[in-house]
């Protein structure tokens, strides 16, 4: 009861006001240290917190849950009394909290698995660990490769200056991502055919002057922001990207989708692949720009 008095208060669970330990202390009589310790000892036994919102489940089973993570929610809760992320909404759905076996960046929407019990965890992270899952992504790119298949071998460190990015560094960790184009659209056939619809909120001004494509990516790596910088290392950032692309309004939010997944059940019964659709708001700015989704939904 006293841990859940002292989360309450220094959080503001339930008035809503945050406060710091030493207010804790003197609103509880409580010591400095207790208030401290009461904390780190409620952080491992209370329940994570449910949050409100919409899950899209794609699949589940005695085994796992594999949702349809939207755009710009957290894969998992940055503290565990609240906010709001894909985790805390299944808690909510379940009852408890699930085991989130992989994770994706904040702004990417798509495919992302949980597992429902500990063992099944341990048996798809290890998977990963042994990079014998497989997963596509779905971006919108700036310009148009050259090639209709290529790939970036480079590798990934810290960046120089600004702590929350990441940059290419031969001496980083190794990371390997390969890209398939699957629509394209030149600034001159955009400008004589799509931007014509009056729907179009794409102005002349804001078209990428290199083009745009609709690229597939499939990192064999797992680093963070991988395909992100792989993809503007080659030239080609994505569009919506604030940290590595450009912004604006060719772009809703950052283009970036993961799209499909393959891993071995951890039931014992085979591989297995699922997939979560193109959302509709990359849809939009796929049609916007003048780049074909067929090849994807015919997929689906």
């Amino acid at each position: 009861k006293i841990e859940r008095q002292v989360i309450n208060a220094r959080f503001g669970l339930e008035d809503g006001v945050k406060r710091s330990p030493d207010e804790v202390a003197r609103m509880l009589g409580l010591t400095l240290q207790k208030v401290r310790e009461y904390t780190r000892t409620a952080s491992r036994k209370l329940p994570i917190r449910a949050s409100e919102g919409p899950v899209t489940v794609l699949h589940q089973d005695s085994e796992i849950i594999v949702v349809n993570k939207p755009p710009d929610v957290r894969s998992q809760p940055v503290h565990r009394f609240k906010g709001d992320s894909v985790l805390q909404r299944l808690v909510r759905v379940l009852g408890y909290a699930p085991c989130l076996v992989h994770r994706l960046d904040m702004h990417t929407s798509g495919i992302l698995v949980f597992a429902l019990n500990p063992k099944a965890a341990q048996i798809i992270i290890k998977q990963f660990t042994e990079r014998t899952v497989r997963k596509k992504y779905l971006l919108i790119a700036e310009g148009v490769p050259n090639k209709e298949d290529y790939s970036v071998e480079v590798g990934i460190g810290l960046h120089p200056s600004v702590v929350h990015k990441r940059a290419p560094d031969p001496r980083g960790q190794p990371a390997f991502t390969s890209f398939t184009l699957l629509s394209s659209q030149s600034r001159d056939r955009w400008l004589n055919h799509t931007a014509q619809r009056s729907s179009n909120p794409i102005e002349a001004k804001d078209f990428p002057p290199a083009g745009a494509s609709l690229l597939l990516a499939a990192p064999r790596t797992g680093r963070r922001h991988q395909i992100r910088i792989h993809a503007q290392h080659s030239g080609h950032p994505i569009l919506g990207d604030d940290l590595y692309g450009r912004v604006g309004p060719c772009a809703p939010r950052l283009a970036l989708h993961a799209y499909e997944i393959t891993f071995e059940h951890p039931s014992g019964t085979g591989p297995m692949t699922l997939r979560a659709p193109l959302p509709d708001d990359l849809v939009a700015a796929c049609r916007n720009l003048g780049l074909g989704v067929e090849r994807v939904q015919h997929e689906e």
